[in-house]
């Protein structure tokens, strides 16, 4: 017995999301990962870090202000 087989909705999507991935940047695929889930906003995928060079050529990678999370101690940051 053959029965016929309809993709879900989720399949049809994960399909469309490979397709239209691999056009998008890494900055474009960053943002769409991390504003997808329900609840998320803008704000999830303002960036969290910034990367600098120095003339020296040295690579400098800092903790953007903006960011809600940062590294560390939270109980030593304010006091």
């Amino acid at each position: 017995m053959c029965r016929s087989v309809k993709p879900s909705l989720t399949s049809i999507t994960s399909a469309y999301r490979v397709g239209m991935s691999e056009s998008m940047s890494d900055e474009e695929k960053r943002h769409d990962q991390l504003t997808r889930a329900p609840k998320s906003s803008e704000s999830d995928a303002a960036p969290r870090i910034r990367v600098s060079t120095a003339p020296s050529g040295a690579t400098r990678i800092d903790v953007a202000e903006t960011a809600a999370v940062r590294p560390g101690n939270p109980d030593k940051q304010n006091g």
